[in-house]
């Protein structure tokens, strides 16, 4: 398998759609955990990280939070 690693920004659009692509097999949705990030990222606090948002064959696997963040942050990042 060959991986791509890329750096971009995501609009709360683009993390929308991610959000509906997402893989069954995600841990639970912790929504103080989104509350937290959302807020972070509104704060401008939120900082890039070595955890990647992982797409599978164009499926969200792995992210799930920190996209619901940016939707509810309202705030591309």
């Amino acid at each position: 398998m060959k991986a791509t690693i890329n750096i971009v920004k995501i609009s709360p659009k683009q993390a929308e759609e991610m959000l509906g692509t997402q893989v069954r097999e995600q841990r639970p949705l912790r929504d103080l955990h989104v509350q937290t990030l959302a807020r972070d990222m509104k704060e401008g606090n939120f900082r890039l990280s070595a955890d990647a948002i992982v797409l599978i064959k164009g499926a969200l696997a792995n992210g799930q939070h920190r996209m619901w963040a940016v939707v509810e942050a309202n705030s591309p990042q």
